[in-house]
């Protein structure tokens, strides 16, 4: 919570109190009540109003004016005449006074208007957006005949900036309304992510120099992984959001513009249909709970048989990757705007879920992937049975249904023919591997919102360490402690590695 969130509230409890049980008034309690408002009214100029804060504004209403009636009067000899029935009465109002002081806020605790973790690199972190389109590549899953794939992406990358210019909030209020009605909340749930302050700033003019490229597959939404984008980006790196067509809540126009998918797509519902059908999901769990590789390898196979649409559609996912990287070397050629900082020989890349999915699909079909990572990403497609021949990267939860389970992509591990590290995190759960670790206040496990109850600031940094020192080694050849095994910083984390070439 913020900080005059806070403050109301305990103006709220010191109010209860003072009505309740102080029989004698200072002056200066008299005072307490204006300080209220005061502090109500800096919530608003200074932080902004939401909707998780209704019930506190509503609350803080009725007691500043029942505080105001009863300011003057004198509650001794009337507490002295009350009988019993009264008293038992005042003291069960009382309790449900502050039963209700608890009630209101449960909600601004649980969905907070968080901070994002300071990017730890030297650069400034700028961001824009690209729209492009495939003219090699038809579009299938439109009805529509001879219209072209288009791409959407956000980058972020090192910048020059002024102290004058303002840091973009985490999502645009048209942001996070699709966000809440791809995820089927209503409209205004995540309205508060417009109140969250980044470390990015837009449209800033490029910081010259050569940088290699991170290319990363969402899952959900281009901003999902913001706090990894900065700590990239700030360390020397520039990351490219892509948003592939028909999955995300939103991608960005040609004009930079927030707009809605349609998720009424027929082929959109046709991928869920199959990822939900029985079949897929028993498979996934045999998958999950094998106790040996060779079952894990024959489940992983039928798994492809019964997912042909996943596995086209990341095959086109991966067409969406190489399509940037020819476009990116073509404008670097032309020396245009960022395109000339982008070092296209040293290529990352990342993804979330089914973009973990389609990480893997891009480092086993285009020779240019240089280094690559899972996170949470059930594997599936033709990085099944051809092996990892670049550095590889799986950063897993620990399967809360069956902790003591090998990681659910071990066969693929296991088969890579060149460096590959398993990275599982006790406590988390799929959401944490994004920015969700903090749009829900995680002292609690939120299952079933896909969060675990390890704290959310804690996930983000030890995945960041481990992502950053990942592409450092592989992409600038930094070597890493962390990743030799002889760094023991986080004892939250299972780590192995695999074949292992490179001199440390």
């Amino acid at each position: 919570m913020r900080l005059f969130e806070i403050l109301i509230l305990i103006t709220l409890l010191l109010s209860l109190i003072n009505l309740f049980f102080l029989k004698k008034r200072s002056g200066w309690i008299h005072f307490q009540y204006g300080i209220m408002v005061l502090i109500v009214l800096c919530h608003i100029l200074f932080e902004g109003t939401r909707w998780q804060m209704l019930p506190v504004y509503v609350f803080t209403g009725i007691i500043f004016i029942i505080s105001m009636n009863l300011a003057f009067r004198d509650y001794n000899k009337r507490i002295r005449r009350d009988s019993l029935i009264k008293r038992i009465l005042r003291f069960s109002g009382i309790f449900v006074t502050f039963l209700l002081l608890i009630f209101v806020s449960i909600l601004p605790i649980l969905f907070p208007v968080f901070k994002l973790p300071k990017p730890s690199g030297p650069f400034t972190v700028g961001t824009t957006t690209l729209f492009l389109r495939d003219t090699a590549r038809l579009d299938t899953y439109l009805p529509e005949t001879n219209k072209y794939r288009e791409v959407s992406v956000r980058l972020w990358y090192p910048a020059s900036t002024h102290k004058n210019e303002n840091s973009l909030p985490y999502m645009q209020a048209d942001e996070a309304r699709y966000m809440s009605s791809h995820m089927k909340l209503p409209s205004f749930f995540l309205n508060h992510l417009k109140l969250v302050k980044t470390d990015s700033y837009y449209d800033s003019t490029p910081l010259e120099g050569q940088y290699p490229i991170i290319l990363y597959s969402p899952s959900g939404s281009l901003v999902e992984n913001t706090t990894l984008f900065q700590e990239l980006a700030s360390n020397g790196y520039i990351v490219l959001c892509v948003g592939h067509p028909y999955w995300n809540a939103f991608y960005y126009d040609a004009h930079g513009q927030p707009t809605p998918f349609n998720g009424d797509n027929e082929y959109y519902q046709a991928f869920w249909d199959e990822e939900n059908s029985s079949m897929v999901t028993d498979i996934k769990w045999e998958i999950t709970t094998a106790q040996s590789l060779d079952i894990k390898r024959e489940a992983q196979n039928r798994l492809n048989i019964y997912m042909p649409r996943e596995i086209a559609d990341i095959r086109k996912w991966s067409e969406d990757l190489s399509f940037l990287l020819d476009e990116f070397n073509l404008r670097k050629e032309a020396g245009e705007y960022i395109f000339k900082n982008l070092k296209t020989g040293s290529v990352g890349v990342i993804g979330f879920s089914k973009g973990g999915a389609a990480a893997g699909q891009f480092c086993v079909s285009d020779e240019r992937c240089t280094a690559g990572i899972n996170l949470s990403g059930f594997m599936f497609g033709d990085a099944v049975n051809n092996n990892f021949k670049r550095p590889f990267m799986i950063m897993e939860s620990i399967e809360e249904d069956c902790p003591e389970c090998a990681p659910i992509s071990e066969v693929l591990y296991e088969n890579a023919e060149s460096d590959a590290y398993m990275v599982r995190i006790n406590g988390a759960n799929h959401g944490n591997f994004t920015d969700f670790s903090l749009v829900f206040n995680n002292f609690i496990g939120l299952k079933e919102s896909g969060i675990g109850p390890i704290n959310g600031h804690r996930f983000l940094q030890i995945q960041n360490h481990y992502i950053l020192s990942f592409f450092d080694q592989y992409l600038k050849g930094v070597s890493s402690n962390l990743l030799n095994g002889s760094a023991q910083e986080y004892p939250e984390v299972i780590f192995k590695a695999n074949k292992i070439r490179i001199t440390q």
